[in-house]
């Protein structure tokens, strides 16, 4: 009987807040870190934020959510890039989690 084993991803994922520097929106300082581990059979934005989210739960309001950042604070989109194993294995790539809350009140200004 052959047997898969299932590859996995490990990335690091910093709780950020949010600031802006030369009057554009970037990743602040990290409140927190975690590593996940994401199964290479099942990379999604979704899957990924629920991952992430897990783990940041005691740091996210009850009515909040967490949303998965670049440097400039631009949201991953959900598309084929990020469904892409090499995507999350750039280690060079930070990623970053935010509060959706923080990211729609700093996006005003």
């Amino acid at each position: 009987m052959k047997t898969t084993t299932t590859k996995y991803i490990k990335k690091n994922i910093d709780l950020c807040q949010l600031g802006v520097v030369d009057n554009k929106l970037r990743l602040g300082e990290a409140r927190s870190s975690t590593f996940i581990w994401i199964p290479e059979s099942d990379i999604n934005l979704s899957f990924i934020t629920d991952l992430v989210q897990n783990r940041f739960q005691d740091y996210i309001p009850p009515d909040d959510r967490i949303i998965l950042v670049d440097n400039r604070a631009v949201p991953f989109p959900d598309d084929e890039g990020t469904r892409d194993a090499e995507f999350w294995k750039t280690s060079a790539r930070r990623v970053g989690a935010v509060l959706q809350s923080d990211l729609q009140t700093m996006r005003q200004y």
